[in-house]
């Protein structure tokens, strides 16, 4: 909630909220339900995650801190399923979610040492036979890595889809392809995703 607070986050109404805690022992992902009559933060869930790794001589990231919002002006797309070079199905199975949270600052690895540079952060899953065992700790190149099933819980009940319903509620006429046909929305959807690191007391 403080750190909410200290981003000037919209907390007139309530919403629910995702918390991703890059503490490599173990990475967690945890729901929370931000009550605004009460002004306190529920507890829903957890599950492992994994944040970014350095790895010289790729283009990775160490995920950034921070309170990002999940807006329209960064459109989330889904995952083909496809493999890559090394049979990695990098976002996950078909049709997983990928939610953007635009271009951010973040720590890069150059043949130099490291410094900041700007990365794309996303949350996505990941490969289901190789990837998702290895969720817990830093494995991803700098987004935030989730299970399947926490992928699929997050997209089919809207989490972060705030602006996204309103959009879908008010204009008719706009095609909410990324939106799940058959989608059971919570009562409060938010769009806050918050990054921190409780062994670095943040």
């Amino acid at each position: 909630l403080a750190r909410l607070q200290a981003a000037s986050a919209d907390l007139s109404t309530s919403q629910y909220f995702v918390d991703a805690d890059r503490n490599p022992t173990p990475q967690l992902l945890l729901l929370a339900y931000y009550d605004a009559q009460a002004k306190r933060v529920a507890f829903v869930g957890a599950d492992f995650i994994s944040s970014g790794k350095l790895r010289p001589r790729e283009d990775s990231f160490i995920t950034p801190v921070g309170v990002f919002e999940h807006l329209p002006e960064n459109w989330g797309y889904r995952a083909e399923g496809s493999k890559n070079s090394k049979g990695w199905r990098g976002l996950g199975a078909r049709g997983s979610r990928v939610w953007d949270f635009g271009y951010q600052q973040a720590p890069r690895q150059f043949r130099q040492g490291v410094y900041d540079s700007q990365m794309r952060l996303l949350m996505h899953a990941t490969d289901p036979d190789q990837g998702e065992p290895r969720l817990g700790g830093p494995d991803s190149k700098g987004c935030v890595r989730v299970s399947a099933a926490a992928n699929a819980f997050l997209d089919n009940r809207s989490i972060l889809d705030r602006h996204y319903e309103q959009i879908a509620a008010t204009d008719k006429e706009r095609d909410m392809w990324l939106l799940r046909r058959d989608r059971a929305p919570v009562s409060h959807p938010g769009s806050y995703l918050v990054v921190g690191d409780s062994a670095q007391g943040s």
